[in-house]
């Protein structure tokens, strides 16, 4: 029986420093993240996972809320990197950066006045248009995505 509340007792401390149990703690170390300076975030892309969402980590978050600065500060480079979870990363980024260029709220969606499904559809043909980038696809198809992305953010300037 003292064995089994010592589990329980690990698990919870466990839960308790990774976050899982305080939207407040959260809130804190978001904070921290976004004080950090974009190289420190492009470095750091993997670390410390949300609980529930993988793909989502505090520096994701906060790079994602630098804008179209993340991205030149080596966050699209990131798209090439070997490693599938740091493209996964970085795809996230650029995905949510240039969405909320066009409007998109994180959390909230489109603005009510603008017909979502019409942002959708154009979002959906800009991010084909660029070369329809997927982190776990080959290499050259990547790489190809990169490139369109590069061009474009360089002739649409924010």
């Amino acid at each position: 029986m003292r064995s089994d509340l010592t589990i329980i007792f690990v698990i919870l401390l466990l839960f308790a420093e990774c976050g899982c149990l305080s939207t407040n703690s959260n809130t804190s170390k978001m904070s921290w993240w976004k004080k950090q300076p974009v190289p420190y975030l492009v470095e750091h892309i993997n670390d410390r996972p949300y609980f529930d969402h993988q793909d989502w980590t505090f520096a994701v978050d906060a790079l994602i809320e630098v804008g179209r600065p993340a991205l030149s500060g080596g966050a699209l480079e990131l798209l090439l990197n070997e490693d599938g979870l740091t493209r996964e990363h970085a795809e996230n980024v650029l995905y949510n950066v240039v969405r909320c260029e066009a409007g998109w709220r994180l959390g909230k969606g489109w603005p009510p006045e603008v017909d979502s499904h019409e942002m959708d559809r154009e979002f959906k043909e800009l991010w084909v248009k660029n070369g329809d980038y997927k982190w776990d696809a080959p290499f050259d198809t990547r790489k190809a995505s990169y490139l369109k992305w590069r061009q474009w953010l360089d002739e649409n300037p924010y």
